[in-house]
């Protein structure tokens, strides 16, 4: 998570969104950075809010914008980032494990840890479901995303940072209907922010 007084303006990290290619690029505008741990730089609107009313009052009223990516295409690169090499035998890999248990598994009350990856959805709003977020973007159009944060900061590169190997996704038709159903208003969320790669909302104080 970043913030910056001057633009009053606060950009979550939504994990496996492209979230750490995009704080590379705006870091150095930044007035405060929570990078590690990783709770931290991946604190979600619950837990900001907690935080900024104890630590930062102000920074209740800044802007605050976040980037979704579309939640299958999200879970499929989580599921990948956790094959990898450096993180083969430890609790989170999914080495020896399908796609479909990983969704299956993702899918329970408490997820295991290769599962527990959390959904957009939850991150994005306040306790009762309302948004706690004013501008959403979708990674998929970075077009748009570069240009709302270049029409604050001036001309941004946006690097390729942090991304997954190559792996084989396998979902059967049922298994994604019950995702889908399941995690319906994530998938509606990213529907919404998908027609113009931006949502504005007026947020609820």
């Amino acid at each position: 998570m970043l913030i910056f007084h001057e633009a009053r303006l606060v950009v979550f990290a939504v994990p496996r969104t492209g979230s750490t290619s995009l704080h590379k690029a705006l870091r150095p505008f930044a007035d405060i950075e929570f990078s590690n741990p990783p709770s931290k730089k991946h604190m979600n609107v619950r837990r900001f809010e907690a935080w900024a009313a104890e630590k930062r009052p102000r920074t209740l009223s800044y802007r605050r914008a976040a980037v979704m990516r579309e939640p299958l295409a999200r879970l499929a690169s989580w599921y990948a980032y956790r094959q990898r090499d450096a993180v083969a035998g430890e609790p989170t890999s999914t080495r020896g494990m399908t796609f479909e248990e990983f969704i299956t598994l993702a899918l329970t009350e408490t997820p295991p840890p290769p599962a527990a990856v959390g959904n957009q959805h939850f991150f994005l709003t306040k306790k009762g479901g309302a948004l706690g977020v004013d501008d959403i973007f979708c990674i998929e159009r970075s077009d748009v995303l570069m240009s709302y944060f270049e029409s604050i900061f001036g001309k941004l590169e946006l690097p390729h940072h942090n991304g997954s190997p190559a792996v084989e996704i396998d979902l059967s038709e049922a298994m994604e209907g019950r995702l889908r159903a399941e995690r319906a208003p994530e998938f509606n969320l990213f529907d919404h922010v998908a027609e113009a790669g931006r949502l504005s909302v007026t947020r609820e104080a």
